[in-house]
């Protein structure tokens, strides 16, 4: 159970880390303050092309720009966050200084620099504040880049955690050729931005062999969802896949051992990373090689045998090793 703690744990690090990383980047420099404003309380927005008011003191500027990372940036959400910081420090007005809106071939997020104001007696100011640039709706423009890749992969397969001593040369030597088998793969990941998304992945591994009084079957899945990045090259046609995931590692064996039938199959917890290339063959058609790695540790095992089914607790230092690499070939659908 610490195992599967510490993964979880681990991916929840990163997701926050990532979850930071998405959000509009907002810099400050503010020369003055008042106490703050109530967070319901209305903070005017003053476009480009409206003069600050007579009276208005000027209280510094907030920018909120792009991260590289950021997701949530659509000119409602950046306002508001520019709003959020003026409430902040007391300010009760805000003008756009600088906008850049987004494009296809730079930042997918509208940018602004605003003017943080405190205006007495604002609620009998002669204009409207403006609630959006007069273009603004022209630059919230449909994603020019695919937002869905869909995955399908296989290949072969390597268990990497090593053989017990606890064993004869026999079963090492079965074991050792059940570690060889192959890997199917099917994912799919939708992209907010270019480069960055989420997906949702199936992978399993097979393996069986033969040897002398041995027969076993293994098959190890993975399901569940993962955070999906991609960068494209300058052309568009080809493009880097990196992934990282969490979720439900099965494991599942059967055999005979001296004719008697058996079986076994555990559960836990584990994370999946992929390294990928795609290259285009069509607009939407991609074929492309993905090197992943899976991790995840058995800390128990029900074993069947004769019909009657024990759990076997494994003591630390004993877990089954589910650790496994793919290397994998296959098509992908971009849409």
């Amino acid at each position: 159970m610490d195992i599967q703690r510490k993964i979880v744990n681990l991916f929840i690090l990163t997701i926050f880390g990532i979850s930071v990383a998405c959000s509009p980047k907002v810099t400050k420099n503010i020369v003055s303050s008042y106490a703050p404003l109530d967070y319901d309380k209305e903070v005017l927005l003053l476009d480009l092309q409206t003069i600050i008011p007579d009276g208005a003191e000027n209280m510094g500027t907030v920018r909120i720009g792009d991260t590289g990372f950021t997701t949530n940036c659509d000119w409602n959400n950046v306002t508001e966050i520019a709003k959020i910081e003026a409430r902040k420090v007391g300010g009760n007005a805000i003008k756009i200084i600088e906008h850049t809106p987004p494009s296809p071939l730079g930042s997918s997020c509208h940018q602004i620099t605003a003017v943080v104001l405190r205006i007495e007696n604002s609620d009998d100011l002669n204009f409207s504040a403006v609630k959006r640039d007069v273009v603004a709706e022209d630059w919230d423009l449909k994603p020019e880049f695919p937002q869905v890749r869909l995955n399908f992969n296989g290949g072969w397969s390597y268990r990497l955690a090593p053989l017990s001593d606890n064993i004869n040369q026999t079963e090492k030597e079965h074991i050792r050729k059940l570690k060889s088998g192959y890997n199917i793969n099917f994912d799919v990941a939708y992209y907010f931005v270019e480069s960055y998304g989420v997906g949702f992945k199936y992978d399993i591994f097979k393996s069986s062999n033969s040897l002398f009084h041995l027969e076993t079957e293994t098959s190890i899945p993975f399901i569940g969802p993962f955070l999906a990045m991609r960068f494209f090259d300058k052309s568009k046609a080809n493009c880097l896949i990196l992934n990282m995931g969490i979720g439900y590692v099965g494991y599942n064996e059967s055999g005979k051992y001296s004719g008697i039938p058996y079986s076994g199959k555990g559960s836990t917890a584990g994370m999946a990373w992929d390294v990928g290339y795609d290259i285009a063959l069509t607009k939407n058609l991609y074929f492309g090689f993905q090197f992943s790695y899976f991790t995840g540790f058995l800390t128990e095992i029900d074993i069947t045998d004769n019909g009657y089914t024990q759990t076997i607790k494994l003591e630390k230092g004993e877990y089954e090793g589910l650790q496994r690499l793919n290397l994998g070939l296959g098509l992908r659908l971009y849409l």
